[in-house]
């Protein structure tokens, strides 16, 4: 009898599990729709003159020009446009389409693999169930969905996902407009997040994994995957046109080649333990990439990333799908795994959206292995199913509150950050989350929890006595104690003081609110060309060109 219900319940429509699937979200996401706007959302929405509202101006702006100075992702700046025009600046409906992106993106992760597994497993919905369920959940996604500025990965993976999607059908009745929908798809996805440039390999992963003749097994796939490869780069060529042309980013290099592949094992190891243990999860991680020349636990590292890519070799004919689900993992990890050099960010939840596809996909192969044995198998599969999707979700229900605003995600930061003990790179970093929480309450008008927070950063850290001083000068300066402003910016000993956007920048204001004309111009030009932003100042750059256009009227 309990065999009959469970095979009747895992084994019903596909509408049937889908809405099993959003239900689960929505419980789990529910309370994000009374978090309000958080990190960069200012600068990619609310200040963002450019996505308030779908015009003809403002989207030759978004495809042509970076409105936001942060990020050239037009389709991601596309969807803000349209949902301004029905919800204005209430982050309530932002979040709610967040919520709907995401369960339209778990629709298609259970479409995709129920077509994988279709004709080589046993009740294909089953697995595809569990894969749904198991990404819907998981802990390291609360970022992206709870994130209004994450929007970008739940986009790109929408679309990527459907590009897969369309390939595969393609795969199996050879029509053009599939092959066509396959790549057009592929072109929104990158247009999201560049993220999506692995999509390449994933290609080729289902044409190796599932070869559908031996007759000239390697030709066939290798020419139908270049097309995708050629709008990869040519992608990739345009977005670093365009960032370079309006200054976004320059040629700087956060870490040597050789320091990326040093970090490369580090990095994937640890998202394995974020996506198996994701009991420790944070906005910042306490990751610290300066490491002491090769220690230890590096060679286990580098044996874990051999261990995974043998692993995928060697299932590719035995067991297809887990040989994929690996081989999905590492394709989509390694790019942001430090790799690639995109930031100076090495690990962050958000990277892991499309490689936890991979390790969902595997985790669910394993349980519905179990299912498919026997009778008492299939409950005790069931049972953990449960465990685990209860578990993930009591964290994630945990974590979605968090990122009610900035103040309230740094502090929980700090709260679950681990003990630093006499780990110099954990004491900076603790020290950055200190700063950043000072920011924000300075923000919100609550300056005296500002002060006490920068405070505990300078006891961790004496040299972020500088960011103190620049809240001292900036307080000074709104204040309107002019003299005090120029003292304390007189005072900030600093080696590169000349060449910090925010120490320029206030000298300018200050300046200018003396009537020193040619002071302030000559500070703001510093501004423009500073090579050190702290971050401690959110302005523009276009509102100092704008400032320095308007010296001619003021004067």
């Amino acid at each position: 009898m309990q065999d009959k219900i469970l095979n009747y319940s895992l084994n019903s429509s596909r509408w049937v599990h889908l809405l099993i699937v959003a239900v689960l979200i929505v419980i789990t996401y529910h309370s994000a729709v009374t978090n309000g706007f958080n990190v960069d959302d200012g600068a990619l929405l609310t200040q963002n003159a450019s996505v308030h509202g779908l015009s003809v101006s403002n989207l030759k702006q978004l495809f042509t020009s970076v409105p936001n100075e942060l990020e050239y992702l037009p389709v991601r700046d596309v969807s803000y446009a349209i949902e301004y025009s029905a919800w204005g600046l209430k982050p309530f409906g932002y979040h709610i389409s967040n919520i709907a992106y995401f369960i339209l993106v778990c629709s298609l992760v259970y479409v995709f693999v129920e077509r994988l597994a279709n004709g080589g497993i046993p009740e294909a919905k089953s697995l595809a169930l569990f894969t749904a369920v198991l990404f819907a959940v998981h802990p390291v996604h609360v970022e992206v969905v709870a994130g209004i500025a994450q929007r970008k990965d739940v986009l790109a993976a929408l679309f990527l996902l459907l590009s897969l999607y369309f390939y595969s059908r393609f795969r199996e009745t050879s029509r053009a407009r599939l092959y066509w929908a396959a790549l057009g798809a592929f072109v929104l996805a990158l247009f999201s997040k560049a993220s999506a440039v692995t999509l390449p390999f994933l290609v080729l992963g289902l044409d190796a994994y599932w070869p559908r003749t031996d007759k000239a097994r390697w030709r066939e796939p290798i020419f139908r995957a270049i097309p995708f490869f050629l709008i990869a780069v040519i992608y990739t060529v345009f977005q670093s046109a365009v960032l370079l042309k309006t200054g976004v980013i320059t040629s700087q290099k956060a870490f040597s080649p050789f320091e990326r592949l040093m970090l490369l094992p580090a990095s994937v190891t640890y998202y394995l333990k974020m996506l198996t243990i994701p009991t420790h999860l944070y906005w910042i991680h306490p990751f610290v990439a300066d490491r002491p020349g090769i220690v230890p636990a590096f060679y286990a590292e580098i044996a874990m990333v051999v261990i995974l890519c043998a692993a995928a070799w060697y299932l590719r004919r035995k067991l297809p799908i887990a040989g994929f689900a690996i081989y999905c993992f590492l394709a989509t990890v390694l790019p942001v795994s430090g790799l690639v050099p995109t930031t100076g960010v090495i690990v962050a939840d958000r990277y892991l959206f499309i490689p936890s596809l991979g390790f969902c996909i595997f985790l669910a192969y394993i349980v519905h292995r179990c299912w498919l044995y026997n009778v008492q198998s299939r409950i005790v599969s069931v049972i953990a199913l449960i465990a685990l999707v209860s578990g993930y979700a009591a964290i994630s229900l945990k974590r979605v509150p968090d990122w009610r605003d900035e103040v309230s995600l740094h502090l929980s930061n700090i709260r679950d950050f681990p003990a630093i003990g006499t780990d110099p790179g954990l004491k900076l970093l603790k020290a950055r989350l200190y700063v950043l929480t000072a920011k924000a309450c300075y923000a919100k008008k609550r300056k005296a929890e500002a002060f006490g927070y920068l405070e505990e950063a300078v006891r961790l850290d004496p040299s972020r006595g500088l960011d103190a001083a620049i809240f001292a000068a900036s307080e000074a300066y709104f204040a309107r104690n002019l003299d005090e402003a120029l003292r304390v910016l007189d005072n900030i000993s600093a080696f590169n003081k000349s060449d910090i956007f925010e120490v320029n920048f206030l000298y300018g204001k200050v300046l200018y609110a003396k009537g020193d004309y040619v002071g302030a111009r000559r500070s703001f030009e510093h501004a423009l060309t500073s090579k050190h932003d702290l971050g401690l100042i959110s302005v523009s750059r276009r509102t100092i060109v704008a400032q320095l256009e308007s010296f001619g009227k003021e004067r």
